[in-house]
């Protein structure tokens, strides 16, 4: 079929699709709008990595989609991607494809990497145990020396009453 030509034909390479669903598709049928995505990606040759099903989501502004003679606005939208592998051919089909589904209001590809890049938490500060506290009027480049626990504990008694 096309897809063992397309995938001779060039070099692979790793995208990232990210996609913006219409809101007026109802709830139930945003699986098989996702489908139709997969089943177009499929079509020319795209190996899945990663996706992340779509969630509806507030848009920063009003965006316009003709489908038509009808002018809709959509002021929220259900965001997804997929990740895949496919060949460099086959990108500008895909993009055609793509722009042609009434259901897209938005969609964006992007070379990437393999490995998750996506941070899971965030990274919080916490000053180790050893690391020296600074206070108002401390002198810069001043090493201070460990107190004992007698001296912590005047001090917490002092601070408390």
């Amino acid at each position: 079929m096309e897809k063992t030509e397309v995938q001779n034909d060039s070099k692979m390479k790793i995208y990232e699709l990210g996609y913006l669903l219409v809101s007026t598709i109802a709830e139930e049928n945003v699986a098989a709008e996702v489908g139709i995505i997969k089943a177009l990606l499929e079509k020319h040759g795209a190996e899945f990595i990663s996706e992340d099903f779509p969630k509806i989501r507030p848009l920063a502004f009003t965006m316009l989609k003709s489908i038509g003679s009808q002018r809709n606005r959509h002021d929220k939208g259900y965001f997804g991607w997929i990740k895949f592998e496919t060949a460099t051919s086959a990108m500008p089909l895909i993009k055609a494809e793509l722009a042609k589904n009434d259901h897209i209001l938005r969609s964006l590809i992007i070379e990437t990497v393999r490995e998750n890049t996506m941070v899971t938490q965030k990274m919080i500060f916490k000053p180790s145990a050893d690391a020296p506290v600074k206070k108002e009027g401390d002198v810069e480049g001043e090493v201070k020396a460990p107190i004992s626990e007698e001296e912590l504990d005047k001090t917490i008694e002092n601070l408390v009453v």
